[in-house]
């Protein structure tokens, strides 16, 4: 997607993040029984969740050290502008709300409304998990990727807070399922994307999401921004 290349050219860190969300939220989404259109819906939020950070400035989008609280609030602004750009092609209403709300917290502590449980939509829910496996498993100029194990760890904990606890839960199974084998990329994204079948390794440590905030007292399963 042209849209995702825009964003990879100006931060050389989302390369493949977008693909990579894509491919955990369509297996979350399929275990949890969401059906094919919804499905490809959620695979199209993935692929451009983050789109919005092609409206934040470069001196922070690619700052190689800690953001600071200013800093961090202008970063907090990128699902709203996110928003904005997809609005105006007239043709992802359904996803927008999505993209809008994939750093809501389960227990209402994310943003930007602040949405808590159920009021958070079911499929940014997902992304919200999605975005933050492959955040742990990936390196970052100042910090190295975590291990399954580890990130799986981080799901138990954050299950109920961050994350909704049923995908925390289908999380973890997926990561425990086949850790170490390749996995197939999903019949939605190959659909989406118009790309030929292929494989991909299991996990693949993409480099993702910045996010300075990864540890102020929140843990690591809260490093995607």
């Amino acid at each position: 997607m042209a849209l995702v290349a825009a964003l990879e050219a100006k931060d050389p860190h989302t390369e493949r993040h977008s693909t990579q969300v894509a491919i955990y939220a369509e297996h979350l989404a399929t275990a949890a029984g969401i059906g094919s259109a919804e499905v490809e819906v959620l695979v199209i939020a993935a692929l451009l969740h983050d789109i919005g950070k092609i409206a934040v400035p470069d001196a922070i989008l690619l700052k190689p050290g800690r953001l600071t609280p200013p800093e961090f609030e202008i970063i907090k602004l990128h699902p709203a502008r996110g928003v904005e750009i997809l609005r105006r092609m007239g043709f992802l209403e359904r996803e927008l709300p999505l993209v809008l709300h994939h750093h809501e917290w389960f227990n209402g502590r994310g943003y930007p409304a602040g949405l808590s449980g159920e009021a958070i939509p079911l499929g940014a829910r997902i992304l919200q998990v999605a975005d933050c496996i492959d955040a742990m498993l990936s390196p970052r100029t100042y910090k190295k990727a975590i291990g399954v194990e580890e990130a799986i760890a981080e799901l138990h904990r954050w299950r109920g807070i961050q994350f909704d606890p049923d995908i925390a839960d289908s999380a973890v199974a997926m990561l425990e399922r086949q850790p170490e084998e390749a996995l197939e990329i999903c019949p939605g994204l190959v659909s989406v994307m118009g790309i030929a079948a292929e494989t991909t390794p299991w996990p693949v440590p993409s480099l993702a999401l910045r996010n300075e905030f990864a540890y102020v007292g929140l843990g690591r399963a809260a490093i995607a921004h």
